[in-house]
């Protein structure tokens, strides 16, 4: 069976929650915040998945330019969120960050750069996975 894993950015929470796919039916379960894991709410703003289980999301509040790394985990069976972890923030505290407002972030695996968007002043930039500035940007 084929899991679906919705996540909802929102009132400054990001919420989770998990369906499954049958043929075209989605059956949603219900929510869950991520208080429940220890994760305050940040502002997140935008989130994307890069791979084994592991998503890159912004906040648009956040001090610093780049993205935290949440590693979200599904029962197989059920596809309930049963895990997620901070894995910690990844970016730059360079002046890059200097009121960017941090809205959407998306990763290209061809590259493995995550693409962070600012809603201030109107630029994307990239970052390696481990959060190193890759010195590419989309103006």
């Amino acid at each position: 069976m084929k899991y679906i894993l919705n996540i909802t950015l929102g009132m400054g929470m990001l919420w989770l929650s998990a369906g499954y796919a049958k043929a075209q039916q989605v059956e949603l379960l219900k929510p869950k915040d991520l208080g429940r894991w220890n994760i305050p709410p940040g502002n997140y703003s935008g989130i994307t998945p890069i791979g084994d289980g592991r998503y890159a999301v912004v906040s648009d509040k956040e001090a610093q330019d780049g993205f935290f790394v949440f590693r979200i985990r599904q029962d197989e069976r059920t596809g309930q969120v049963t895990e997620v972890v901070n894995e910690g923030f990844r970016g730059t505290d360079s002046a890059l960050k200097s009121g960017r407002d941090a809205e959407g972030v998306a990763f290209v695996p061809e590259d493995s750069l995550v693409w962070v968007s600012g809603e201030a002043d109107q630029r994307i930039v990239a970052y390696r996975t481990d959060g190193a500035p890759a010195h590419r940007e989309l103006a």
